[in-house]
């Protein structure tokens, strides 16, 4: 059976049964590809060190398994790009003998 179910449809029917779904978070977490930065928590100094917050949250209750509070879908689009100073439009496709011929961003 290969039907289509639109977004809208699929985030209703995780709505209405979210207590009854749970996530395998650490299989999610090492499969997870980042397509952006990460966050880091802190603060930088007057010397650009990183100073780290003196609080911090612990997990009570590491399992393996977690249940849904919401849902949402993010869609990442990926598109190739090219950077140009836009006074004249000249490409740029060298910074210090790094080609760059080859960029893509990344938008939610």
């Amino acid at each position: 059976m290969n039907e289509k179910i639109s977004v809208s449809a699929l985030m209703y029917i995780v709505s209405q049964h979210r207590q009854h779904i749970i996530i395998k978070l650490k299989y999610l977490q090492a499969t997870y590809q980042r397509k952006g930065v990460k966050r880091v928590n802190g603060v930088r100094g007057e010397n650009r060190e990183l100073i780290k917050p003196w609080l911090e949250i612990e997990y009570i209750e590491p399992g393996d398994y977690v249940q849904i509070e919401t849902f949402t879908v993010n869609m990442l689009i990926q598109q190739k790009v090219k950077l140009g100073k836009p006074e004249d439009k000249t490409a740029i496709t060298e910074v210090t003998g790094v080609l760059l011929n080859n960029l893509i961003t990344f938008n939610n």
